[in-house]
């Protein structure tokens, strides 16, 4: 979480947007480290929600969805989908929608493939599937992933940290 976290200050961002947000667990790490900051989660999980602020009463949840582009209008200066496009069916779509909302910069994220597999099969996860999680639905080489963004999105820098490829993009000028 370090190198989100290092992404996201050298932005100078205060309002994020967690698309896929979960239980809040990067949020609450986020707040922890800068008080001042303005955090808004969306996801698809209704319990995960619930759940996220239980914890983080002073945090902003909603259900949201990428696919179908039900996602906030608001402004926000970094909008975060981390560990979600490799649950997504139409992640072409989803990333067209990425670049409805209004923000500067969109940190993005996937497993790195194939050693997240091979990780999760040495560790004894996933053995029927070979270490691919059941819930994966894309899995993605990082020059695969970096071509798929670079589709929608300016390809600012690289924070990957093993075994995670990780994007700061800006929307393309068109």
């Amino acid at each position: 979480m370090r190198h989100i976290k290092n992404a996201i200050e050298e932005t100078a961002a205060i309002r994020i947007l967690e698309v896929g947000s979960a239980e809040g667990y990067l949020m609450k790490y986020l707040k922890d480290r800068n008080n001042a900051l303005e955090l808004y989660g969306v996801d698809i999980d209704r319990k995960a929600l619930e759940r996220a602020q239980e914890m983080n009463p002073e945090m902003h949840f909603e259900y949201g969805n990428l696919e179908t582009g039900i996602l906030p209008k608001e402004r926000f200066d970094v909008v975060t989908t981390l560990e979600v496009f490799e649950h997504i069916q139409d992640t072409e779509n989803a990333l067209l929608n990425m670049q409805k909302l209004n923000a500067q910069y969109f940190l993005i994220s996937v497993p790195r493939e194939p050693f997240f597999r091979i990780l999760n099969f040495l560790r004894g996860r996933h053995w029927k599937k070979l270490g691919n999680h059941p819930e994966h639905i894309h899995i993605w080489r990082k020059s695969d992933f970096k071509e798929l963004v670079s589709k929608y999105f300016r390809v600012e820098k690289d924070y990957s940290s093993f075994p995670w490829t990780i994007f700061l993009a800006t929307k393309k000028d068109y």
